[in-house]
């Protein structure tokens, strides 16, 4: 583990800030940046741990504020939480937008996260960390409320629902994507018989009966009508859905004699004039 200092910085023999750091020397270099050169670093307190280092800040914050001096910490003590002003925040802001929009800022960053992520070891402590993370209460119901107040938009809810689609489609045209669902969907007896039981009550009496309904309400739309009757059309037209057209009537022809053809036909053309005539 590395090693990490607590320092406290004075400016005129006056302590005004706490830090810890694993490099003080550097870390006071940008200290004189923001506060000045004159200022001043007094190393408290040194060891290994990253816990250890965070409850030693506190501690060594707790001690002088004790005392009734004011600092410049963003962290005040044991009863306080990391804040940060709005004003930072829209510096940070302006700031990483500046950096995304330089040349090859983000093919960068993505060769770093993607090296990263290559390490088997760096995923698996990711995906504990944030495991740990999300299984509270008070994670969980944030996340969901979060969730729900988002999906309110429905710009945000279009733009989801559009990327989402995208990516399915692109990802079904991908042989390797389709064996590996269907590896997992029907690879273990218990998502065989989740297929199944979702099949019955998907096709069960009342589920039809409900589901005739709703299309015949559907179809007495006229403009419904139009463009199903449209995209058939359109789906008929295709060099592929003649082939198969063609295909399928050449085996349902194979089964009929001539004489049944011939009767076939004449009862076709029969009821297609008496439609005509109506």
């Amino acid at each position: 583990m590395r090693k990490w200092c607590i320092y406290l910085l004075s400016k005129n023999k006056e302590p005004f800030y706490v830090g810890r750091s694993f490099v003080p020397a550097k870390r006071f270099e940008q200290h004189k940046k923001r506060f000045g050169v004159e200022i001043k670093m007094r190393i408290l307190q040194s060891g290994r741990g990253k816990h250890k280092a965070k409850e030693a800040e506190i501690k060594w914050l707790d001690h002088f504020m004790a005392k009734g001096r004011k600092f410049a910490n963003k962290m005040h003590g044991s009863n306080g939480v990391w804040t940060t002003s709005d004003s930072t925040k829209k510096k940070i802001g302006l700031a990483s937008k500046r950096r995304w929009k330089q040349p090859g800022e983000r093919e960068r960053h993505s060769k770093i996260i993607s090296a990263q992520m290559a390490d088997p070891k760096h995923r698996e402590r990711i995906r504990k960390t944030v495991t740990k993370k999300r299984r509270t209460a008070e994670a969980r119901k944030l996340q969901a409320q979060l969730m729900k107040e988002r999906w309110a938009d429905p710009k945000f809810r279009k733009k989801t629902i559009k990327v989402c689609s995208k990516r399915l489609t692109e990802q079904r045209k991908d042989p390797k994507f389709n064996r590996k669902m269907n590896k997992k969907r029907w690879g273990s007896i218990e998502a065989r018989q989740k297929q199944s039981q979702f099949a019955k009550t998907f096709w069960s009496q009342k589920h039809r009966q409900y589901m005739s309904k709703v299309m015949k309400e559907k179809w007495r739309d006229v403009k419904y009508r139009g463009k199903v009757t449209l995209a058939i059309n359109i789906a008929s037209q295709t060099t592929t859905s003649r082939k198969k057209r063609k295909q399928a009537a050449k085996s349902i022809w194979a089964n009929f004699t001539p004489k049944e053809r011939m009767a076939h036909i004449a009862k076709c053309t029969k009821g297609h004039h008496a439609k005509t005539h109506l």
